[in-house]
């Protein structure tokens, strides 16, 4: 009698950047799904780790439970998270990923997984290093070889800076901001425009809030001075011999905060090493991600 080998269906891969402002979501073969989380109520996601994990279950297990085969394999997640991911941290995600309908579970420092999204060669035996400004986390990193050598995060980013200019507009004027109103003035701040900063105002009567360059870089100098310190720390504590080669290769600058007007400009003055942005900044970490499941797929990227 010939033996009939059994064939069984290979657990789909999807990829998941569980970002502060934005879920994006990548299965395999598929394009990605993007999701703002500021519609949700709360907070489900806070300094780029989960604040609420039964609402990211609860915007999750719609779009895994699509993605089971014949029932009763879960699919396979690739999760990003920072390099300075907590013991806690790491067990409240896992534990909102298996809530979801996730059967196994990888989580990918987003550096790395930015690396990928960017384009970069981890193979090369160079040193390079990702810079990611997120909404709620500033996480950079070396990597050589496909590997991180060294790490540095940090809980600042985006959000911190319109949370410092609508709490300080509240204090000072006495006015609500919107994020959006907040962010044309963030805008102009980290870029050191020398105008007034006009921002016209969501109230009934059209109100218009004229602020001088002065108070937006006193507002703003503190949070834009501790992202770049990010990676000015990193660099400082890493080797002589990775700086040289990251001088050599340059910095790419990931995230949310590469489409701040001037943040990429300042970052090469503070390290005085060129820095570069790729085409697609905001989806580096689930483009990487998801190019990194194909790898473990069989497949190339």
């Amino acid at each position: 009698m010939t033996a009939i080998p059994l064939r069984f269906p290979r657990r789909c891969t999807v990829a998941i950047d569980l970002g502060t402002a934005f879920l994006r979501i990548a299965p395999e073969r598929f394009g990605v799904v993007t999701m703002p989380m500021a519609n949700t109520a709360g907070a489900p996601m806070r300094g780029g780790v989960v604040a609420d994990p039964l609402t990211v279950a609860e915007m999750l297990r719609p779009v895994l439970s699509k993605f089971w085969r014949l029932g009763i394999l879960g699919p396979r997640v690739l999760v990003g998270a920072p390099t300075d991911l907590r013991e806690k941290e790491r067990a409240t995600l896992v534990g909102a990923l298996s809530a979801s309908g996730a059967n196994s579970i990888e989580i990918i420092p987003e550096p790395q997984a930015s690396a990928v999204g960017a384009g970069l060669d981890l193979s090369s035996p160079y040193a390079q290093m990702v810079v990611d400004v997120g909404e709620g986390v500033t996480d950079c990193a070396i990597i050589r070889e496909g590997k991180i050598v060294t790490s540095h995060a940090s809980r600042v980013g985006c959000s911190t800076l319109r949370e410092r200019v609508r709490r300080t507009v509240l204090q000072k004027w006495g006015l609500c901001l919107t994020p959006e109103e907040a962010e044309k003035i963030v805008q102009a701040g980290v870029s050191a425009s020398p105008r007034m900063t006009a921002v016209p105002l969501s109230t009934a009567n059209s109100e218009t809030l004229i602020i001088r360059p002065e108070e937006v870089r006193e507002v703003l100098e503190p949070i834009i001075e501790e992202i770049l310190a990010v990676s000015t720390t990193l660099l400082q504590n890493a080797p002589h011999a990775l700086g040289c080669e990251i001088i050599e290769s340059g910095i790419v600058l990931t995230g949310g905060g590469a489409l701040l007007p001037g943040l990429r400009k300042r970052l090469a003055r503070a390290t005085d090493i060129h820095v570069t942005i790729p085409n697609d900044p905001l989806g580096t970490v689930v483009t990487g991600l998801q190019k990194m499941g194909a790898g473990m797929n069989g497949e190339a990227y």
